[in-house]
């Protein structure tokens, strides 16, 4: 039974308003090959088979068949 309870350290309070952060834009989807290799119609026809998926936007990423092509390592 823990009869101390732990001190809770504060952290300090940053104004990031102060701070100058180097611009990035992250990214981290990357397109296999096989998705890669999918043609406009190709895209537009399996969506329809998902039960007519509808993207907004532009340059959406082409839908993925296999959890192999979500661009993870194979542990996760």
């Amino acid at each position: 039974m823990v009869t101390k309870q732990a001190k809770k350290r504060e952290l300090p309070t940053v104004d990031h308003s102060k701070i100058e952060y180097e611009p990035f834009k992250s990214n981290l989807y990357i397109e296999t090959p096989q998705i890669a290799s999918m043609t406009d119609a190709e895209v537009e026809t399996y969506r329809a088979e998902l039960e007519g998926i509808k993207i907004r936007g532009q340059n959406c990423p082409k839908p993925i068949k296999t959890w192999m092509q979500c661009g993870l390592s194979k542990k996760m």
